[in-house]
């Protein structure tokens, strides 16, 4: 089941190394239709990671900073609602375990960087987006820590994540007492290998009276050595992110929170040592059994701006790119892609197109797009998928 974020912004932190968790969140909500603000340490991975969003489609404000200085964490959320008016996600990602020796050898500094890093981030930014998330009538908070018992010579570590937690509890308390349109706040953590199945599920923190053990499963993050694993509840998840943005049909309706419509999202995931520190990195899977969001948006776009030269001779290329905060380049791009064959074009929509043919891949290969149908299957490599054989141009407006 596809959920829109159409028209949502989204923070998310930690937005860094190629194959890490926060580009795998930060990618998945910009396939959802999302508007991502990202922000990571080191400048040249933060701009590489916006560049890949940017040229699959996504609208993308990237900044590089240390989220332990209260005046970049307050420039960060300010840029963000001076790019887009409003904030209804933070994900909170940045941290992570630096850190690792017998706790009579840390010294103050190490403790310091490593509690700084994990809790400190997290409070400066969710302290700062609040009063945004309220004003957008109520958003979430994600923050994500460990779960399971602490393990040794990792003090510092075990303590910030354990203090993340009360953080996300007490924002959710703070959050439901601010009336009906509530910012929510919830944690994710990951499991061990060592650790049953159930111990890497995340408690649901959605605080209220209603709340209880029973529904753990609304909000659930499952981080193991194989893969991530979301699960929420569609109920939950339009509760959140304002029903009647998501689906008309839906005005009115009570949540029936007994409901087993859950939404699941996986991404293949491997677990590798980089020096003293344990990383998750995403993998690419060659499963495909639903279309591709990103080339599904993708295509709809090239067609939208298509549509909008033909109805409007005045329109020019700069102006949409003008209005949507886009280069002129990605436009004409962009309007090559409804030169397309019919037949690759339904491959797409059905997702039936060869598993190698990604957004990035086709943004980068639509100036090589030729007008010969053949030859686009060719290039595309839809030799195998497609056994009809169509040809002729189809004329874009210049």
């Amino acid at each position: 089941m596809q959920i829109s974020l159409e028209g949502k912004v989204a923070i998310v932190t930690g937005v860094s190394g190629d194959g890490q968790v926060g580009q795998a969140v930060a990618k998945a909500l910009a396939e959802n239709g999302a508007q991502l603000a990202i922000c990571a340490r080191t400048q040249s991975n933060v701009e590489a990671r916006g560049k890949e969003l940017r040229d699959a489609g996504a609208r993308v404000f990237a900044m590089a900073g240390s989220l332990t200085d209260e005046d970049q964490v307050r420039r960060l959320i300010d840029d963000t609602v001076s790019e887009y008016g409003r904030i209804d996600i933070l994900v909170n990602l940045a941290g992570g375990l630096t850190r690792y020796k017998p706790a009579v050898e840390y010294s103050l500094d190490d403790w310091r960087v490593e509690v700084d890093n994990n809790l400190l981030s997290a409070f400066l930014t969710s302290r700062a987006a609040f009063p945004h998330l309220q004003a957008a009538g109520g958003g979430i908070i994600i923050n994500f820590a460990r779960a399971g018992q602490p393990q040794a010579n990792m003090v510092a570590y075990n303590c910030a994540k354990a203090g993340l937690e009360a953080l996300t509890r007490t924002l959710a308390l703070e959050g439901r007492d601010l009336g009906q349109s509530t910012t929510r706040c919830c944690r994710a953590g990951p499991a061990h290998p060592s650790w049953p199945s159930d111990r890497g599920r995340t408690r649901n923190l959605r605080a209220g009276p209603d709340a209880s053990d029973s529904d753990d499963a609304s909000q659930r993050v499952d981080v193991r050595p194989d893969g991530v694993e979301i699960n929420i509840r569609r109920c939950y998840l339009i509760e959140l992110l304002d029903a009647q943005s998501i689906n008309p049909t839906t005005q009115g309706r009570k949540s029936d929170k007994k409901s087993e419509d859950v939404l699941t999202l996986t991404v293949r995931a491997r677990l590798q040592r980089v020096g003293r520190e344990m990383r998750m990195l995403v993998e690419n899977t060659d499963d495909q059994t639903r279309a591709d969001p990103g080339l599904l948006r993708i295509v709809a776009r090239a067609h939208s701006f298509q549509e909008s030269l033909m109805q409007n001779t005045n329109l020019t290329v700069h102006v949409i790119a003008g209005q949507e905060r886009v280069s002129a380049n990605y436009v004409y791009r962009l309007l090559r892609l409804p030169t397309l064959a019919p037949d690759i074009i339904t491959a797409i929509v059905n997702g039936k197109n060869p598993l190698q043919l990604t957004a990035k891949k086709l943004m980068r290969l639509t100036p090589q797009i030729p007008v010969d149908w053949a030859e686009q299957r060719k290039l595309l490599g839809f030799r195998c998928a497609i056994t009809a054989r169509h040809r002729g141009p189809r004329k874009v407006n210049p």
